[in-house]
């Protein structure tokens, strides 16, 4: 039998915020994989492009284990575009290696 319990041990991404707040995130959904994928048909720099990159950044950090809920507005007001976009590449680049060392897709 494949025990997913074994598999899908609890690994964080840790990460502080501008503000000291430390978080851990938990590993991204299939739907969070999807939304980032069409991220890359949307154009450079218009704002329908930078209200979908902070939509993803805060679905990112509401993926933490202490519940906190994060919107738009709040992102909005607090971080810029290079900040919200290194994280959301250092979250998903943690999380591929974690599958890469798991599975062997060979």
């Amino acid at each position: 039998m494949l025990d997913l319990t074994k598999i899908y041990k609890e690994k964080y991404y840790e990460i502080k915020l501008i503000d000291g707040t430390e978080l851990k995130l938990k590993r991204p959904t299939q739907a969070m994989v999807e939304y980032t994928l069409n991220l890359r048909d949307l154009k450079d720099n218009d704002k329908e492009t930078l209200h979908a990159i902070t939509g993803m950044f805060v679905r990112v950090l509401n993926r933490n284990t202490e519940d906190r809920v994060f919107t738009n507005e709040e992102i909005d007001n607090e971080y810029d575009t290079q900040i919200i976009a290194f994280v959301i590449q250092d979250y998903f680049e943690f999380w591929q290696k974690d599958v890469n060392e798991k599975v062997d897709f060979q």
